[in-house]
């Protein structure tokens, strides 16, 4: 809701962005989620933010499947995903 044109929440072809958090969220936490979600889906890309993920199809810059954290600066990218 609320999103435009060019957002990846926008699905198409059946694909597309959610985000995901959890409540009473710790790093901890959110590591465990955030590895279970990538060994169960083809998700390409997942940014982590302070509370939340983000999980998308968009083709990594790396050309893999890959790990972001959002920072002051943009997303950074933190490695590959197994």
């Amino acid at each position: 809701m609320g999103r435009s044109g060019n957002s990846q929440h926008i699905f198409d072809q059946g694909l597309g962005a959610v985000d995901v958090s959890l409540n009473n969220y710790t790093d901890d936490r959110l590591d465990k989620l955030q590895d279970a979600i990538m060994d169960v889906t083809e998700y390409t890309r997942v940014t982590r933010y302070k509370t939340f993920l983000h999980l998308d199809y968009k083709e990594p810059r790396m050309g893999k499947r890959a790990y972001y954290r959002k920072t002051n600066a943009g997303w950074v990218y933190q490695g590959e995903i197994r």
